[in-house]
């Protein structure tokens, strides 16, 4: 009787599991607030340095001399004058989308670009200079990503329309991704 009841409860519990979409999908048929990737091209050419920008979602840092480089996650780096550690203050901003990883040797900083790496001469932090690209460094690609820290429903990431350059929150119909 007790292995009837054990082979009963995994019956009923394997049945919630295959069948209707709803039950595996919560937002099956029906239009919700998701994540849409963001899609674009990369090009060298993009990576600057610009005004100070906004302090969004943060990544790691590292110190160079008197300032405090942070990563924002997709967008690029802050640049900050840390000579005074009470009060670090804003001045520059390198906009290098995708980057979500970046560590410095004496003035060069290696950051990841998409799957390359990327070398950058920033011994002027207001005029940044790339250096080198090292492409198809990390198979480890950003195109495989689901929205960071984020469990819902969102729009899976289609290759076939550029590289992943981050999420957006809108109202999305029939997700097929979800966390």
């Amino acid at each position: 009787m007790r292995n009837f009841l054990y082979l009963l409860s995994f019956i009923f519990l394997f049945q919630s599991c295959i069948g209707d979409d709803n039950l595996t999908n919560p937002a099956a048929n029906r239009t919700v607030l998701g994540m849409k990737p963001i899609y674009g091209e990369l090009e060298i050419e993009s990576i600057r340095s610009v005004a100070p920008q906004p302090i969004g979602e943060l990544g790691n840092f590292v110190v160079y001399g008197d300032y405090l480089l942070v990563i924002e996650n997709f967008k690029g780096v802050h640049v900050l004058d840390n000579a005074d550690p009470s009060n670090p203050t804003a001045i520059a901003f390198w906009e290098i989308i995708t980057a979500s990883q970046l560590t410095i040797n004496n003035s060069t900083l290696f950051v990841d670009f998409g799957s390359a790496l990327v070398s950058i001469d920033i011994s002027d932090v207001h005029n940044i200079k790339v250096l080198d690209v090292v492409s198809n460094f990390s198979n480890f690609s950003l195109d495989r990503f689901s929205p960071e820290d984020y469990f819902g429903s969102f729009e899976c990431y289609d290759p076939t329309k550029g590289t992943l350059i981050g999420w957006e929150e809108v109202e999305i119909f029939d997700p097929k991704c979800w966390r």
